[in-house]
This record gives C-alpha cells, structure tokens and sequence, in this order.
C-alpha cells in the first residue's frame, strides 16, 4: 500500500509539475530559481538542502505553494463537474447550452442588423480614441449615446431557458406533473453535507486580537491561511482587498501586465459592438454599484444546480411554505432568482453582502447563496404565509436591511432539520 502511494504522490508531483511549465508564470519562476542557484547561498556540493534552505529564506516556497493551491483547487472543480452526471443528462444540459448560445448569438446580430455594423467591428475614429484613451482610468464617466443599444438578454430570459430544461424522461414524471427543477438529475448537497461543508462557520470560535492575526496571515502571504480565516467571516474591512487577492491567485505579475497592454491596444484601434454592450453594462450595474456582482461568471455556470439546491431544500425543511407556493400557482425560483444571480448585490446592505463574499471565497462554493435565500423565506414565513400574489410577496422580501447574515446561516446550519 505504502509503494502505491507513494506512486499517486509521484504521479500528482509530475503532473502538477507539467501543469506550472505551462504557465505564464513559470518564465519568472524559473529565472528567480536560477538565481538562487547561482548565489552564495547554494553549495555546490550539496545543491539541494542549501537551494531549499534558500528557497526558503526568500519566501519562494510560499510562492510555490500558492501556485499549487490554485493549480489543485481548478483541478478538483474540474473534476468534480465532470462527475456524478449520466451521460443523458450531460447531453440534454449541452445542447441547452448550444440552444441558448445560438439565442444570444442571434440576438446580437439582429442588433447588428439594426445599427448597420458589423460584429467584426470597424477602425476607431482618431477622435474617438483619444477621447478613450483620455477616460481610460475613468471609463465609467466616459460619456457615449447607448440609447439605441439594449442588453443581449435580461436574467428573466435566463430563467425562462431553465424551467423549460427537459431532462430524460422518469416514470413518476407522468403521475406527477411538475412546474420545478427536480425533474434534472444534478447531485445537490442535503442539509447534512451543507453542515459538514460549512462546518468552520457553525463553530464560530471567538478569537482575540483578531486583527493582529489577519496582519500575521497576510504577512505570510499564504493563500490557505487567507481562505481559512474569510470562513469567519469577520475579515476587517482594511484586509478584505489582501484576502481576496491571495485566495484568487490575483496579483498582477509583468506578463499580466503585457497581455494587458496588447488588449488595450486592439480596444483603442477596433471599435466593435461589443464594447458598447459592456458600456451599458458597466452603466447599468457597476456604476451603481449595488447591482455588482464580481462572482458572475462563475455563477451561470453553477446556476442550474444553484436553483435545484434551493428548491429541494425549500421541499424538504419548509414544506409548508412549498405547498402554500403550490396552491398559489407561484414558482418559488421566480420570487428568489434574483438573489441567486446577483448573489445578494443590490438586496443586503454593503456590509452584509461583503461578508457574504467572504464567505463564499472561503469555502469556495456558492452554494450558501441558496441556502441564505431559504433562510430569508423561513425567517419572512409568517408574513409569506398570509399572501397569496407575486405582488405582496416580492413586497414582504422587498426590504432585506435587517438581515444578518452569519446568526441566521449558522441558526440554520445547527437546527437539526435531518
């Protein structure tokens, strides 16, 4: 057993080895090795005890540890999405996929049609450009007629798209028609595993001097350490920024620098309907700020699952409120998808929504925006319970300023509900 061990951990060493070397960064890495190896520091005659002792004294070893901290997390998500699907369900979800890309696709080459351009797009203007290159640190105040232009699609198009997804067909399906999610076979958490998942935010261990430890951790420059402690949720406002970049591999290095520059380039010299379109989306969310949500992308990519994970979790420990949604004809996503897409932004005040980002960086998971909108409709029940339109209801969860979010997860988490 031990030899077959031993053989994985030689097998993983190699692979993520192979992985670095194809890295943007591995350049630099190798060059500041290099270095090392040519300084007094390293023995000849014992190059590699003194070369990791160097390593060691110039804190290369927290660099490389980071590295592969990134490089482990992107492999296991990979792995995980690649897992626990029939192929069925993997081929009806991909040519969802294929439909809604050809939606979006025609969508904007009608609007390309209807401003004359092209999606190719056209040389700037020289006026236009230097007017650009002028905001360039200021885009948001760079002014520009977009009233022509609308948004490709809007999240209710989105939602529309999933609540027609139709998995394979189940035998229970014709004995009970269904107007929600459970008909798709994702693998969803149960309340038990959400607890072990998020196990570090149910202990709630007091901690002293708690700024004093986050200035330790950050001079540590380790990712982990920066992960374990967003999991309190009680990162001070000074550190959040120092966190977050350590725990998503952000830091600008020179090369990030240079791609930089040759994509500022070709936006300055090609003016593309593109560009416009992320104009108006910059007006329309991040110029207010409080419709921003950094985790987008992400987040329509583990939407399905999102919205699955909500609806079984309301079924199981809110059956009352599922029937009252039933008997009401109201879909309960409809009320919540919001909150799903934009991950609170516009809805808990700055402070709770900043925490809840914290929490979602340090367990590396979105699945606790699910389960904070159940906890929201548990908390509103009674209120809930006593309305029977779309209208009144969105009117009982319109004002979510006196949420606070780490009593009601952890209230949650700990009620026994199994």
């Amino acid at each position: 057993m031990e030899e077959l061990k031993d053989a994985s951990i030689h097998h993983t060493a190699i692979k993520i080895s192979n992985e670095i070397k194809n890295m943007k960064l591995y350049g630099q890495l190798y060059k500041t090795v290099q270095k090392l190896v040519c300084s007094p520091d390293v023995n000849k005659d014992n190059i590699k005890s003194t070369l990791q002792v160097a390593i060691l004294a110039n804190g290369l070893d927290t660099d490389i540890r980071n590295i592969v901290y990134h490089l482990i997390r992107s492999t296991l998500k990979n792995e995980y999405k690649s897992t626990g699907l029939s192929s069925d369900h993997l081929n009806y979800l991909r040519r969802a996929g294929i439909q809604w890309e050809r939606r979006v696709r025609k969508s904007l080459c009608n609007m390309c049609n209807e401003m004359q351009v092209t999606l190719q797009g056209q040389p700037r203007i020289s006026v236009d450009k230097e007017e650009l290159l002028n905001k360039w640190s200021e885009l948001s105040n760079y002014q520009i007629d977009l009233s022509n232009y609308r948004p490709v699609y809007a999240p209710k198009d989105l939602l529309e798209v999933l609540l027609s997804l139709k998995g394979p067909q189940r035998q229970e399906d014709d004995l009970h028609p269904k107007w929600e999610f459970s008909h798709i076979g994702l693998p969803v958490k149960k309340i038990y595993d959400l607890r072990m998942h998020f196990l570090d935010l149910i202990r709630n261990e007091k901690t002293t001097n708690w700024s004093v430890q986050c200035q330790k951790v950050l001079q540590k420059r380790h990712a982990p350490l920066c992960q374990h402690l967003l999991k309190r949720g009680q990162t001070p406002t000074q550190y959040r920024g120092a966190f977050w970049s350590y725990v998503l591999g952000s830091h600008v290095e020179q090369y990030d620098q240079d791609h930089w520059d040759k994509l500022k380039l070709s936006v300055l010299n090609t003016d593309l309907i593109v560009d416009k379109l992320i104009f108006k989306d910059v007006q329309l969310t991040a110029t207010n700020d409080d419709q921003y949500f950094v985790f987008e992308d992400v987040l329509y990519q583990g939407i399905v699952s999102l919205c699955l994970l909500f609806e079984k979790l309301l079924q199981t420990h809110e059956p009352e409120l599922w029937s009252h949604f039933r008997e009401i004809q109201i879909q309960p996503i409809r009320i919540v998808f919001k909150w799903l897409m934009r991950a609170f932004s516009g809805h808990l005040p700055p402070d709770e929504l900043l925490i809840l980002w914290d929490l979602i960086l340090g367990f590396d998971s979105l699945e606790i925006i699910p389960l904070l909108a159940i906890v929201i409709l548990s908390f509103r029940k009674e209120s809930l319970m006593q309305v029977e339109t779309l209208e009144n209801i969105e009117a009982v969860l319109a004002d979510l300023s006196s949420i606070k979010i780490l009593p009601l997860l952890q209230l949650a988490l700990t009620t026994n509900r199994d």
